[in-house]
């Protein structure tokens, strides 16, 4: 495993400490990695529900339009699932 994806890793655990919520949906199935990471970034414990909703494993399905995020920092994520 790269430095940096040991970094990613802890800073992921982090804001889960903070967002008990998203890893609880990430246990669950609800959530992948890729996207808890995406999702810690920009949550809040207020709306981190809204943004698992949003972002839901369960929820995606081959051709489903490709939701975009734009983060704080101007940075541009991705992925399939219902927008």
């Amino acid at each position: 495993m790269s430095e940096r994806a040991v970094e990613q890793r802890i800073a992921l655990e982090r804001r889960l400490l903070v967002l008990p919520e998203l890893r609880r949906a990430m246990q669950a199935g609800r959530v992948t990695y890729e996207k808890a990471r995406l999702i810690a970034w920009q949550a809040t414990d207020r709306n981190v529900s809204e943004w698992i909703e949003r972002t839901d494993s369960r929820s995606g399905y081959p051709g489903a339009p490709r939701t975009c995020l734009r983060t704080s920092t101007g940075r541009r994520a991705s992925w399939w699932g219902r927008t």
